[in-house]
């Protein structure tokens, strides 16, 4: 038996394309950066969808 599964990326992406500069009119860019994310697997094999009362895992 196989099986087809559709992968999906979920969630905003935003970008600012203005430049920036100091208070010198000097190229900058302001603030510290951090990338955090949060990953699921909505795929697992572990998971089931019970129809009466929603999902459930085994």
């Amino acid at each position: 038996m196989s099986s087809n599964h559709t992968r999906n990326l979920i969630g905003m992406n935003a970008v600012n394309a203005c430049r920036l500069n100091d208070s010198t009119a000097k190229p900058a860019s302001e603030g510290t950066f951090r990338l955090k994310l949060s990953l699921f697997d909505i795929g697992s094999a572990q998971t089931r969808w019970c129809r009466e009362s929603g999902p459930h895992t085994r």
